[in-house]
């Protein structure tokens, strides 16, 4: 099963997604103390704002993907589970459903993300 679902998506195109993805969740959550001294209500939804951006960013590249949608919401998980150690140092960081909604977020917005991009006809690879 796990061998027919990563022949269903464009497992390099999906690397660099996740790719993408980590380093938009690192910088958002790096940025996320200036944005919350500077403009108090955008700090209040910051990361959550982040976390969208990321996993739609990882989700929309779907290059030669048979299943854009299972691809998108693959990229968007991978890049949760890159920052998932980052997020773990911290004790506030360890709620599991936390976690757990993050993860169903990452898999339901990269997947909307794939499903889109491939309406779109839109199936770039950079």
């Amino acid at each position: 099963m796990i061998d027919a679902l990563f022949a269903s998506i464009d497992t390099p195109t999906a690397v660099r997604g996740a790719s993408r993805g980590f380093t938009v969740l690192v910088l958002g959550g790096l940025s996320a103390p200036l944005v919350a001294m500077t403009v108090p209500a955008l700090g209040a939804v910051w990361l959550t704002l982040a976390a969208l951006v990321a996993f739609a960013l990882a989700g929309v590249r779907i290059g030669s993907a048979v299943r854009p949608a299972v691809h998108g919401a693959v990229a968007a998980t991978f890049a949760y589970v890159l920052v998932l150690p980052l997020v773990l140092i911290a004790p506030v960081g360890r709620d599991p459903v936390q976690i757990g909604l993050t993860l169903l977020t990452a898999v339901t917005v990269g997947g909307i993300a794939g499903m889109l991009s491939a309406r779109r006809g839109h199936r770039g690879s950079v």
